[in-house]
Parts: C-alpha cells; sequence; structure tokens
C-alpha cells in the first residue's frame, strides 16, 4: 500500500506538465468553448487545463479512479470477511461494535464522493451545457 502512496501521483503529474499552457491560450479556449464562464476567468489567474480533446488524461484519470476503487472494494470485502469468520469467537456486543465499524467506514468512504466529485461533475456539467446563470446563482423556472 505504501508503495502505491508513492507512485499514485507520478502519472498525473506527468500528465498535468504536459497540459500545462500558457494563460492566453487557456483564455482563448474558455472564451471559444464557454463563453459564459469568460467573464469568471477574465479578472482572476485561470488554472485550467484544455483536457477535453486528451484522450490519455482521461485514460489516467478512469484508471485512478478505477484502481482506488479496487484497492478500498478489496480491502473493504477483505474487512467483512475478516469479521464474519470470527463472528463466533466473538461476543454480540463485539461483533455489533465491528458491524457499525464498517457501517461507519463505508459512510466515511464515501462522504468524499459527495462532496468533492459531486459538485465538479456538476460544475463540468454546467459548463458543458453552457447553463446560463451558472455563476453560482441558478434560478428555476
Amino acid at each position: 500500500m505504501g508503495l502505491y502512496m508513492l507512485f499514485f501521483p507520478i502519472a498525473p503529474l506527468i500528465i498535468w506538465v504536459q497540459l500545462v499552457e500558457p494563460p492566453e491560450i487557456i483564455y482563448q479556449y474558455i472564451k471559444e468553448s464557454a463563453p459564459n464562464m469568460y467573464k469568471l476567468y477574465i479578472n482572476r489567474p485561470c488554472y485550467t487545463f484544455k483536457t477535453e480533446t486528451i484522450l490519455e488524461y482521461h485514460l489516467i484519470l478512469f484508471l485512478h479512479i478505477i484502481s482506488v476503487f479496487i484497492i478500498g472494494s478489496f480491502f473493504g470485502i477483505k474487512a467483512v470477511k475478516g469479521v464474519a469468520a470470527n463472528k463466533s469467537a466473538l461476543s454480540p456486543n463485539t461483533y455489533r461494535m465491528y458491524k457499525q465499524f464498517i457501517i461507519a467506514l463505508l459512510i466515511q468512504f464515501t462522504v468524499p464522493f459527495l462532496f468533492i466529485l459531486f459538485p465538479i461533475a456538476f460544475a463540468m456539467y454546467a459548463i458543458l451545457m453552457k447553463m446560463e446563470n451558472s455563476k453560482g446563482k441558478q434560478e428555476f423556472s
């Protein structure tokens, strides 16, 4: 696991170095592809990438997400099987505590997805669909 944590950031770092472009090119890209977001970027530093045409970036991102999911699932299944194998040796209170612990781990695993990935996915969707009023205020009719 330690080796995985050491080498995990290397591939995104390589892609990030390849994707960094001068801000003028990024501003022009935003003006052409998402003109409704251009006002947000023009007065601030622009740290974004042109990733919609770069297949390698999406493949590495997909592989990272899948690998984290597989590793998390492996250790989760291993923990559940370990508790189930020792069920007869555990007291009912200890077994209930282990079940609560596993449920707490599942909740702790899903919270980052809800509060990190969901807002980013919504922002990307808003940009791709060229939603109006996507500066932070959404008006529903």
